[in-house]
């Protein structure tokens, strides 16, 4: 059984640690806890700030606003559950939270990169109105 669940994380875990060395320097489970955490704190306050800016760009239209938020209602309502699903594939492990939290970090990323590209950029050539977020650490 111990096997197993060896194969399963080996299998598994580079997709916490695949973000070139997201938390590499990361010496306990605690450790990878902890910076993790860092991360995802950022992560939520940039997809706040784009949030903030994609809301801004549709306030004068009611209708698109309101469906901007039902969206954002839904995705948060998708993350909790994906993630909350990911915790609990991995409830017997005390890898349960590495887990789930690369979960919340990815989804977060996706979600505010979606807003800058639906909402914060122009179909001419004109700049963006935030720069283009990072999906990775390995984005420049």
């Amino acid at each position: 059984m111990a096997f197993m669940w060896m194969v399963g994380f080996a299998v598994l875990f580079p997709a916490v640690v695949s973000d070139a060395d997201l938390c590499g320097d990361s010496k306990t489970r605690l450790d990878m806890n902890q910076c993790l955490s860092a991360r995802m704190t950022l992560a939520e306050k940039q997809l706040a700030k784009y949030l903030e800016e994609s809301r801004r760009r549709v306030a004068n239209a009611p209708r698109t606003l309101a469906e901007f938020e039902k969206a954002q209602k839904a995705w948060v309502a998708f993350r909790d559950a994906h993630c909350g699903a990911i915790y609990q594939y991995w409830a017997q492990g005390s890898v349960r939270g590495a887990m789930a939290g690369y979960c919340v970090l990815e989804l977060t990323r996706r979600r505010t990169h979606d807003l800058w590209d639906a909402y914060l950029t122009y179909a001419d050539t004109t700049p963006p109105i935030l720069p283009e977020p990072k999906l990775s650490e390995n984005d420049k």
